[in-house]
């Protein structure tokens, strides 16, 4: 686990190859990652996977119900406390998208994730610049798409 940096949030420790970061998604396709290794970084390959692959709205179909099926898999609930967030997913699958449409078509996987990780839109507590922490993990906000208070996605 990384520890925090004076800068900010905590440091991503990059992913060394293609092979690594295509294991974390096998893993998450087959319900094989342990829940361990199921860490915003992993949640970042597999967006990247899934919008390289199916298009920003494919991926999100294919993401909100593989997410909810692996966190059945390996014992999280899918509750109004925990598990699958609506809200959160959305904005990330947004988010990584938006960043893939300015990266270099010709990046490879790794290099992709292991740049994203490192900027500050690919941080965990992203979203709270755009949602307040009451708003963004209120109930509603885990169920369906509730729109951002503090500043709107463009």
């Amino acid at each position: 686990m990384n520890a925090p940096t004076p800068e900010g949030p905590r440091a991503h420790a990059p992913f060394a190859s293609d092979a690594a970061v295509e294991e974390i998604v096998k893993g998450f396709l087959d319900r094989t990652l342990v829940r361990q290794r199921w860490t915003h970084h992993a949640h970042i390959v597999v967006a990247i996977w899934h919008i390289r692959r199916y298009g920003e709205a494919e991926a999100l179909a294919r993401l909100r119900d593989r997410i909810w099926s692996y966190n059945l898999s390996v014992g999280t609930q899918n509750t109004d406390s925990g598990g699958y967030h609506e809200t959160i997913t959305r904005f990330f699958v947004w988010q990584v998208a938006c960043y893939l449409e300015g990266a270099p078509v010709d990046a490879s996987f790794v290099a992709l994730v292991n740049d994203l990780a490192a900027r500050p839109e690919g941080g965990k507590d992203w979203p709270f610049t755009y949602w307040s922490r009451e708003r963004l993990m209120a109930v509603a906000a885990r169920r369906r798409w509730v729109e951002p208070d503090l500043r709107p996605m463009a």
